[in-house]
């Protein structure tokens, strides 16, 4: 009994740790990885899944995230939102270190900003 108590506890921390690795590589190295080095369906699939996903995490509609900073105009695409925070990672590599979440956000509302 006391030998299943322990697997079961290992395995716990085990997925624990893992689970704190993946939040600690949620930045712009990840998304660099996929966006901008990655070359392929398979990486650019992700990388335009990885920013819908932010996107559609902090909106109501899918289109207008961060709502007070973010102001696309009406029929603005999935692709040119992906398209702008690609263009914006490869201009500001320095910018890298900070969450995948901030840098979605700053690349959209700079393209886009509300007036």
């Amino acid at each position: 009994m006391r030998i299943i108590f322990l697997t079961i506890l290992l395995a716990a921390l085990s997925g624990a740790a893992n689970a704190e690795r993946s939040r600690d590589n949620d930045n712009g190295y990840t998304l660099e990885k996929y966006c901008i080095v990655g070359k392929g369906a398979w990486a650019e699939s992700y990388c335009s899944r990885y920013i819908i996903g932010i996107i559609e995490a902090k909106s109501s509609d899918g289109r207008r995230p961060w709502a007070a900073r973010v102001c696309t105009p009406k029929g603005t695409t999935k692709g040119q939102l992906v398209d702008s925070v690609k263009d914006w990672l490869a201009r500001h590599p320095e910018q890298r270190h900070l969450s995948a979440e901030s840098l979605v956000a700053t690349a959209l509302s700079e393209a886009w900003p509300c007036n």
